[in-house]
C-alpha cells in the first residue's frame, strides 16, 4: 500500500535464489539485521523480520485481516514514523485533532453488502475528541481526511455517492463546530492530495487521530504522536489490531453504533 501511495516499485520475497540481491521483503529482513532497533515482540516474547515473514505470513504477504499482523507493530510504527517525517512529505499545517472519515464503501454497504463497514454517528467523532482533550488537553484545530468529492481519480463505487459524501462531511463540521466552537476545522480532500499526505497527517496529529471502519488507517494511527482511535473489528477485518492495542497503550480501540444495510 505504501509503494503504491509514493508510486514506488515493490516486490516480495521471504527467501534469496543464489546470486540473487536482497528486495522487497528479503531487503527488510537484511535491514532486520544490520540496523539496530526495537526488537518486534509479543508479550516479552521476541521476533525478527524474518520469522514473522517465515513462520506467520506462510509464505504469502501480510494483509489487512491476517491475525498476526500485530507481530509487526513496532516495525510497522518506525517505518510510518518516517514515511510521515519532513524528509518524505512536506506539510507545515497539521492538526491538533485528525478524523478519517470512509464514505464511499462506507454508504455502499446501506445497499445489504460490506457488513464491515458502514458510517457513524456524529456523536461518536465527538465524543472520542472529547476524550483525548481530558488527556491531551484542548484542542484548536481539527482536520477531516476523506476521498475527494470530485475528480479522475474516485474509486468505481465511490462515484455514486460523492453528493451523499460531501453532504454527511459538511454536516459532520457543523457537529463539530458546535461542539467545539474555538477550534479551526478544516477538510482535507482536495483532489491534488496524496494518499501519502492523508496519511502522515494521522501520523503527525499531536492530540488524537481517529481511524473508523476502514482498512485504510489503522496502521498510520499505530504510529500516531497522540492517542490514536480504532473502531473495534467485526468479523475478520482488521482483527490485527486486537492485539496491537494490548501492547501500545496509545493504540485503543472503540465501539459504537454502526449506520449500515445489515
Amino acid at each position: 500500500m505504501v509503494a503504491y501511495a509514493m508510486n514506488k516499485p515493490f516486490t516480495f520475497s521471504c527467501g534469496l535464489r543464489e546470486g540473487e540481491e536482497p528486495r522487497g521483503a528479503a531487503y527488510l529482513m537484511k535491514l532486520n539485521t544490520d540496523i539496530p532497533g526495537p526488537v518486534t515482540n509479543r508479550n516479552g516474547e521476541e521476533f525478527t523480520a524474518e520469522q514473522v515473514c517465515r513462520d506467520y505470513c506462510a509464505g504469502v504477504w501480510c494483509n489487512w485481516n491476517f491475525h498476526n499482523l500485530d507481530l509487526a507493530s513496532d516495525a510497522i510504527i518506525e517505518d510510518w514514523k518516517y514515511l510521515a517525517s519532513p524528509a518524505v512529505v512536506s506539510i507545515e499545517d497539521y492538526d491538533d485533532a485528525l478524523i478519517h472519515l470512509r464514505l464511499g464503501d462506507g454508504l455502499y454497504s446501506t445497499v445489504g453488502a460490506n457488513e464491515s463497514k458502514g458510517v457513524f454517528p456524529h456523536a461518536t467523532y465527538v465524543n472520542l475528541l472529547k476524550q483525548a482533550e481530558k488527556e491531551k488537553g484542548r484542542i484548536s484545530s481539527i482536520g477531516i481526511v476523506t476521498a475527494p468529492f470530485k475528480g479522475d481519480h474516485l474509486r468505481p463505487f465511490d462515484k455514486g455517492y460523492t453528493s451523499l459524501s460531501e453532504e454527511i462531511a459538511l454536516d459532520l463540521i457543523r457537529a463539530l463546530q458546535e461542539s467545539f466552537p474555538k477550534a479551526k476545522i478544516r477538510l482535507h480532500n482536495s483532489p491534488e492530495s496524496t494518499i501519502i499526505e492523508s496519511l502522515a497527517r494521522l501520523v503527525n496529529a499531536p492530540k488524537v487521530a481517529v481511524c473508523g471502519c476502514s482498512t485504510f488507517c489503522p496502521y498510520a494511527v499505530l504510529a500516531a504522536k497522540g492517542i490514536g482511535y480504532v473502531y473495534k473489528p467485526i468479523g475478520s477485518q482488521n482483527i490485527w489490531v486486537r492485539n496491537a492495542a494490548m501492547w501500545h497503550p496509545n493504540f485503543r480501540l472503540f465501539e459504537t453504533p454502526m449506520l449500515n444495510g445489515m
